[in-house]
């Protein structure tokens, strides 16, 4: 089973989400001729970014298209009716990642009003895990999730409770008739501007971000978010070094010439190489306080995520708070830093500062 836990971002599980502000039910006009249309989204985030550009020969390209859920299907067709779509208006819709407040709609809408669906190469297995599932398939990774739950220290009288607590655990999305793989570098048309596909992974593993070098724009999905630092998580299966992808993958972003970055959540910013510096010195101070709380004693996963976030920790943040310390506690042991402690069969894991 590979990186396949649907997370959101967000910022100190356990911490009052800020509220989000009512999203527009149209698509909104920005720069370079790009449109922004804001489907909804349950629960504190409150909606995705979707970005829209249309080409010289009027089709269209669309990145990140939500949800599928009726809300959304509803404010698509609004969309859809205002900007005169018929059969053919779409030429692709350009997935950052598999999550499904990125991934829903995509087969949905290319089934509407035709296109393919583009996502990175290593995204792919991950996109069609969750492409409409059997029950069989949804059971078989539930299994697999909630044996990591226990191995981790989850007290086996919560793992139903934490799963129940995150509605969107391997929620399917549509169908996909046509995915094709975006490399690394790869060129194409992002309605009329050349896109560059940017391989950052880390959220995902392989997260896609979208740059447009003449209109300096970076459409980072998930991968930069303003006030929110996105969730980088190790899951069963999934890539081994997720918090070092993801610090690697805000390094490459460094140098790139970019006036404005257009995120999946919340709103646009300008200064992407102060962005860029505060979730590092963010993650370098997480180690640090992950390392401090293992000092204190020897403890599973889940004990330590209430010595790093709040003893109150709230339920429907516990899992994502629960991968978030073991991509942190990852690295930790990747670099000498902590040691896992034997113990008998079955017992869970358990782990001490060096």
């Amino acid at each position: 089973m590979d990186d396949h836990a649907l997370s959101h971002p967000g910022d100190r599980p356990g911490a009052a989400a800020p509220q989000p502000l009512p999203q527009p039910e149209r698509p909104e006009r920005l720069e370079a001729g790009l449109l922004r249309l804001r489907p909804p989204v349950p629960g504190p985030l409150g909606w995705t970014n979707s970005y829209l550009a249309r080409d010289e020969d009027g089709r269209w390209s669309v990145l990140d298209p939500g949800l599928d859920w009726p809300p959304a299907r509803r404010l698509w067709e609004s969309a859809a009716r205002e900007l005169a779509w018929a059969k053919g208006a779409i030429r692709e819709v350009v997935v950052s990642h598999f999550h499904p407040d990125h991934l829903g709609l995509a087969g949905w809408l290319v089934e509407r009003w035709g296109g393919r669906v583009l996502a990175h190469a290593r995204e792919l297995p991950l996109i069609r895990r969750v492409a409409s599932p059997s029950p069989a398939e949804r059971e078989r990774y539930l299994a697999v999730l909630r044996a990591y739950l226990v191995e981790n220290g989850v007290p086996g009288g919560e793992t139903e409770a934490l799963l129940e607590a995150n509605p969107l655990i391997a929620r399917a999305s549509s169908p996909l008739p046509r995915l094709e793989a975006l490399h690394d570098g790869a060129l194409f048309r992002f309605g009329p501007h050349r896109a560059v596909a940017l391989w950052t992974p880390g959220h995902t593993a392989g997260h896609l971000c979208l740059h447009l070098p003449e209109p300096a724009l970076l459409l980072s999905g998930d991968h930069v978010l303003e006030r929110i630092t996105p969730n980088v998580s190790l899951w069963p299966g999934g890539a081994g070094e997720p918090l070092e992808e993801y610090l690697g993958s805000l390094r490459r972003l460094e140098r790139l010439p970019v006036s404005r970055v257009l995120p999946a959540h919340r709103e646009s910013l300008d200064d992407l190489a102060a962005r860029l510096a505060q979730l590092q010195a963010h993650h370098r101070e997480r180690l640090e306080r992950c390392h401090e709380a293992v000092a204190r004693g020897p403890a599973t996963a889940y004990e330590l995520v209430f010595r790093l976030f709040s003893p109150e920790v709230a339920r429907t943040q516990q899992l994502f708070a629960l991968g978030e310390t073991l991509a942190h506690l990852r690295w930790l042991e990747r670099h000498g830093r902590i040691r896992r402690l034997a113990g008998k069969p079955g017992d869970p894991v358990r782990f001490a500062a060096r």
